[in-house]
């Protein structure tokens, strides 16, 4: 083999081994920033506990705007029957 051949395979193997490590490093860092949020365990267990209440507090909003729609649609025919009831009044 001559020395021009074996300086292009050591460039060849080098860039190949060189690539390799930037893809394995790509993945590491992809995986890690993925997987790991930045959060300690305490923060997780108040972000937990944050989105329970924040939840359970939903929940008893939807109920009262369904409450306040029940109560405007009595108040709607409330209405309707004691209008019709003055004008047959008067």
């Amino acid at each position: 083999m001559s020395k021009q051949t074996k300086d292009h395979r050591k460039k060849r193997l080098a860039l190949a081994w060189l690539s390799v490590m930037v893809l394995l490093i790509a993945a590491s860092v992809f995986y890690f920033t993925s997987h790991n949020d930045g959060m300690t365990k305490e923060q997780r267990v108040a972000y937990r506990e944050t989105k329970e209440a924040l939840e359970m507090l939903s929940i008893n909003l939807n109920k009262g705007v369904y409450s306040v729609h029940y109560i405007n649609e009595y108040d709607k025919a409330k209405n309707s029957i004691f209008v019709k009831s003055d004008s047959i009044v008067q």
